[in-house]
């Protein structure tokens, strides 16, 4: 059984079929991680969301998420989430004919981050970034959804994990790791680049271009 975890999707349910193809995805045995971000930007939102829910992906929460958690919720699609792909959500999910309790679900029992223990690691998973020291419990959930300065400024986490995945953060090329063991999983997706499925143990890649 493998540990399988992707980046940034952002609505591009072509190339999530894609990647999983060429990682030799078994739906029966393997798990299926995510970053965040499943939605916006991409033009098949709706569909990705049907595949994570169907397949019972283990995602945190995303920037990207919650904003279209707070329209499903409040129907509130403010501006700022339009012009960064919520329009392309929209038109997806109107164009769909899924449950809207069952998406609703999916995403409220969706955490800000997770602890795993994997092959004898120790394993964090969260979308956007972490103040260095202070345990994920007492995370301020904005800054494990908004934050980059994790990543871009390569601060040391003085957290006790073996390993970090996040996202948000979008690469140029493939997926890279710091001198901290924090994996970038955000390879450009949403700007029509790459997608990156990885083995949470071996660290074993599988990229496709979008």
């Amino acid at each position: 059984m493998r540990h399988l975890i992707l980046g940034d999707i952002h609505g591009q349910y072509d190339a999530l079929i894609r990647v999983l193809k060429k990682a030799d995805y078994d739906p029966n045995g393997d798990s299926l991680y995510c970053v965040g971000d499943l939605t916006d930007r991409g033009p098949d939102s709706a569909r990705v969301l049907d595949f994570c829910i169907k397949h019972g992906v283990l995602s945190v929460r995303g920037n990207h998420d919650m904003w279209f958690l707070d329209y499903l919720i409040r129907g509130y699609a403010p501006m700022i989430w339009l012009s960064q792909g919520g329009y392309e959500t929209l038109s997806s999910w109107h164009q769909e004919s899924m449950s809207r309790k069952e998406v609703l679900d999916y995403y409220q029992n969706m955490p800000y981050y997770r602890e795993l223990h994997l092959g004898g690691l120790s394993i964090a998973v969260f979308h956007g970034g972490i103040t260095p020291g202070v345990p994920l419990k007492d995370q301020d959930t904005e800054v494990l959804t908004w934050d980059r300065y994790f990543w871009v400024f390569e601060q040391d986490p003085k957290l006790p994990y073996d390993r970090y995945f996040l996202g948000h953060t979008a690469l140029k090329d493939s997926a890279e790791k710091n001198k901290y063991h924090v994996i970038n999983l955000d390879t450009g997706a949403g700007y029509k680049r790459i997608l990156t499925a990885m083995d949470m143990v071996t660290l074993e890649k599988y990229e496709v271009n979008v």
